[in-house]
């Protein structure tokens, strides 16, 4: 009989032991989900069930003795050790789960995975001309260039110098100033703002006309020589000249006169010329005087 006593108490200490002198777990739950910075890690906390009358710590005394095995669906994603440390891997969603040895009780969490946005990347000013460059992007990004569900939003200061639209496209409407806001949002409700100052300068002046030249009419200055066209046009002398269609005019050149040898001055008389004659007596040839002219007759 007190073998049989002693073998109750025993047991009865078991069932204590295991509920908690009476408290029972009755299922466990995690948070719905929970989104982490790549890199960050988390504890998942459980809560656990029992009966309505159970006090807190006696609830909490039986769950100390409940162990939970812990289980990500991608690695790759999360990780997630016995303790129910969650570790933050690369961006994406897993799903972290923990369970009863005997599988009775069970509960998962999503878990997201992401990069937040922490600034944005943009120049300073932007120069516009009206008639000219009167749109450009803007062509702003978000930092870093791996953040997750990043979005950009653009607004201007005055709508009258210049507009901006959905892209990030900014079009010139007016001469002077203005800003343009973008700002940026992302994982885990991260922002950033910036702005661009916008200058909207006037048309460009376009350049005095100048006169122009008409290609059917030709003026001849010339007013002593004539003017010779092509076929089935006219000429004048000495005024304007009226062109026939089709052929410019052509003024007639002289030709350039032959070459004449240089005149020179009386050449000295060479040595030992001829001696003429005449009816008036002997006439010196070139010598140096009469006698040195030759033998020339002298003809009646």
């Amino acid at each position: 009989m007190k073998k049989i006593i002693s073998s109750l108490i025993a047991f009865a200490a078991i069932v204590c032991l295991l509920t908690a002198c009476g408290v029972q777990i009755t299922g466990i739950s995690l948070p719905e989900s929970v989104e982490l910075e790549v890199g960050a890690n988390e504890v998942l906390t459980v809560e656990y069930a029992a009966g309505e009358d159970a006090a807190e710590d006696a609830v909490a005394e039986a769950a100390s003795k409940l162990a939970l095995a812990w289980t990500s669906s991608d690695e790759a994603v999360a990780t997630v050790d016995a303790e129910g440390v969650v570790t933050a891997v690369a961006p994406g969603e897993v799903e972290i789960t923990a369970a009863s040895e005997d599988g009775k009780l069970t509960a998962s969490c999503r878990v997201t995975v992401g990069v937040s946005v922490t600034g944005i990347a943009a120049p300073e000013t932007l120069e516009l001309q009206i008639g000219e460059t009167e749109t450009a992007n803007l062509g702003a990004a978000v930092l870093p260039d791996n953040a997750t569900d990043a979005t950009l939003t653009y607004k201007s200061s005055d709508e009258a110098v210049a507009t901006v639209g959905a892209d990030g496209t900014v079009t010139a409407v007016g001469a002077g100033e203005c800003e343009i806001t973008i700002k940026a949002a992302g994982f885990g409700k991260s922002t950033a703002e910036t702005t661009v100052k916008v200058v909207v300068k006037e048309a460009a002046a376009k350049p005095a006309a100048t006169g122009s030249t008409s290609n059917n009419s030709y003026s001849n200055k010339s007013s002593s020589k004539n003017v010779t066209t092509a076929t089935g046009g006219s000429t004048s002398s000495g005024g304007n000249t009226s062109v026939g269609s089709g052929t410019a005019p052509t003024t007639p050149t002289t030709p350039d006169p032959a070459p004449q040898p240089p005149v020179t001055g009386p050449a000295t008389p060479p040595e030992g010329g001829a001696i003429g004659g005449g009816n008036d007596g002997p006439i010196p040839g070139g010598g140096s005087d009469e006698n040195n002219g030759g033998d020339a007759e002298i003809v009646e």
